[in-house]
């Protein structure tokens, strides 16, 4: 398991479109990937479960990935949060 925090630059955080994009980020790699803010944890794969922690701009998020893939889907999950344009409403 392979962990690393993480900056949300997008102004919307992971809302709506942001956070489908970041889901089907997560779901190209079948090793497990969870997300934690403060005491909340969901699974990176799950919409409803990334949607329920209310992930905003600025906030800092642990990313874990555990299992086949782990540093690429970390390495790919970490560029696509920490780019304020990536995740942008124009770029989905």
């Amino acid at each position: 398991m392979i962990e690393t925090e993480v900056k949300v630059f997008n102004p919307l955080g992971l809302h709506a479109r942001p956070a489908i994009k970041f889901v089907q980020k997560a779901n190209e790699f079948s090793c497990k990937i969870t997300i934690t803010k403060g005491e909340k944890q969901a699974n990176a794969k799950s919409i409803s479960h990334l949607m329920s922690i209310k992930v905003r701009q600025n906030d800092l998020i642990r990313i874990k990935a555990q299992g086949e893939g782990e540093e690429e889907a970390l390495t790919a999950l970490t560029l696509l949060l920490s780019s304020d344009n990536t995740l942008s409403e124009d770029s989905v």
